[in-house]
């Protein structure tokens, strides 16, 4: 039978999933398997911590869990999207995709490349802004192409866009949408033993990933209300034992959280009630998130000097024999020869 695919990349949740909404509808109306991706690169995984690295792992199983509770599942393919995915249409029949938009400079030229392989497949692809509150290309365009280069003339650009409400997934998907491999270990989730990560070695978990854990966080702040309202990022301590922020970030930058919900929640609690103001406020936090992905969507080489036209060329000097200098310990200060030593 034919197949839908979704494809998860950082919408690690069933809430405010539009996109898996329309994976689920297409594969309900056609009658076709549905199959929910995540592709696992294990050439990569080596390069991110051990602490992240369980909370992606976490995040994922917990992610498995609530599709299951759905009469559906994840799909773990190990690999790349752009070596793994031309191979899946093929061998899964695939005649529709979903995925949420993404400005990585490297995401956007992989789906450049995976979208030409599609339409030379007839395999047709939705694509779903869901990773920030606004549409950064919007906003951008709004300003006439230009890059917002202050938080101030941001806020400017985006008080009168509409925030869409987020939606649900709790609805059961029909049998005949459940593949013959739906019970096979080939897709599991792998352990962090699985991946080679020594367990013993992690600290303890106090902020366990996925959806399930990022919705109760946010229930129990959003309760706050008084704590939200007078929540001011000078006035917040680094230096406490406990967290005196949310701690929703490695949520929301996973997708285990919308940050649209959050942007809900927020305004919600705000309603009829003093609150501090942006960008010291809970919510000019978040503004301050969006801000920067417009910004990196806007600018060529936005992470580089070379090339960025929002960045300062500084004529940096290459002189081997002044760094080797500093490397021994031979500045000629004092101060700095002691730190190299």
């Amino acid at each position: 039978m034919p197949t839908v695919v979704h494809w998860f990349r950082l919408d690690l949740r069933l809430h405010d999933n539009l996109a898996l909404r329309n994976a689920i509808n297409e594969a309900e109306n056609r009658k076709h398997i549905l199959r929910p991706v995540y592709f696992l690169n294990p050439d990569n995984i080596h390069n991110i911590g051990s602490n992240r690295l369980r909370f992606l792992i976490q995040s994922l199983q917990d992610l498995d869990a609530n599709l299951r509770k759905l009469n559906t599942r994840l799909y773990i393919i190990k690999g790349t999207a752009i070596n793994c995915l031309p191979k899946l249409f093929q061998k899964w029949q695939v005649k529709f995709l979903t995925v949420q938009v993404d400005i990585d400079p490297g995401l956007v030229e992989q789906d450049e490349a995976i979208e030409k392989i599609a339409e030379e497949n007839d395999i047709f692809i939705v694509k779903r802004v869901q990773h920030t509150v606004y549409d950064v290309h919007s906003v951008l365009k709004k300003n006439n192409g230009s890059v917002p280069l202050t938080y101030q003339k941001f806020l400017s650009l985006v008080q009168d866009m509409q925030v869409k409400e987020t939606i649900d997934i709790n609805k059961q998907i029909s049998e005949c949408c459940r593949a013959e491999d739906y019970n096979s270990e080939e897709y599991d989730v792998p352990t962090l033993e699985e991946i080679g990560v020594d367990v013993s070695t992690l600290s303890e978990c106090k902020y366990p990933g996925g959806e399930t854990e990022a919705l109760k966080r946010l229930n129990v702040y959003m309760s706050r209300k008084q704590w939200v309202c007078k929540f001011e990022k000078p006035n917040s301590s680094p230096n406490s034992i406990e967290p005196s922020t949310t701690v929703l970030s490695p949520y929301i930058s996973h997708g285990c959280l919308s940050s649209k919900l959050f942007y809900h929640k927020l305004k919600e609690v705000e309603s009829g009630m003093l609150h501090t103001q942006p960008p010291v406020s809970l919510l000019g936090q978040l503004m301050w998130r969006e801000f920067y992905y417009t910004a990196g969507a806007g600018t060529e080489n936005f992470d580089r000097m070379v090339g960025n036209k929002i960045c300062t060329q500084i004529p940096w000097g290459e002189n081997t024999e002044h760094l080797k200098a500093w490397a021994e310990g031979r500045t000629g200060y004092p101060f700095v020869d002691a730190i190299m030593r």
